[in-house]
């Protein structure tokens, strides 16, 4: 989770917020390593949603991140190069409709699912530039260190339930 999960966790929170509590299992399933291949994690966000965390390097073949939203008014599930699906109601109470011109990504779509050679630096640079500005305008970054910490303290409580066993409650 810490070295390939990290930035799908950063996406999750900033879309869905701050979560309360984690119950998590980790393991080193395929890998003789020191650290997980896999892990899940179900959560409780501060708002009362639910959430799910599937996070492995031993599955085969190799799968992209992928971001699941389903809600009242629609699904949206995207991967790192894609949205697989985009049914979203245009109104209060309708049923959602497949909205296959939003499938449309443009832009980057190399991953390291495969081949890590293949990662992408865009994002990285935009970052890199955009904490450059900041400083040179005394401003605070579009990611700042209190949200980059957010992800790793919910890594770690899921860490700490791995190992306990027990839901960990986050303040």
């Amino acid at each position: 989770l810490m070295n390939q999960g990290v930035h799908g966790i950063d996406l999750l929170l900033w879309i869905m917020g701050d979560v309360e509590s984690v119950f998590a299992r980790t393991a080193p399933l395929l890998r003789n390593i020191e650290v997980e291949d896999t892990a899940v994690a179900a959560l409780k966000f501060k708002s009362g949603a639910f959430g799910v965390i599937e996070g492995t390097t031993s599955s085969n073949p190799g799968e992209e991140s992928m971001l699941a939203l389903h809600g009242d008014k629609g699904t949206i599930i995207m991967t790192e190069s894609r949205f697989l699906r985009w049914a979203v109601a245009e109104q209060e109470g309708e049923h959602a409709q497949e909205q296959e011109e939003m499938k449309q990504v443009e832009g980057e779509t190399k991953t390291g699912v495969s081949d890590p050679t293949e990662i992408g630096i865009r994002g990285h640079m935009i970052q890199v530039a955009d904490m450059v500005k900041a400083i040179k305008e005394d401003r605070q970054p579009m990611v700042t260190g209190e949200s980059a910490r957010k992800s790793v303290q919910l890594i770690t409580s899921i860490y700490e339930s791995s190992r306990t066993g027990q839901e960990v409650f986050i303040k």
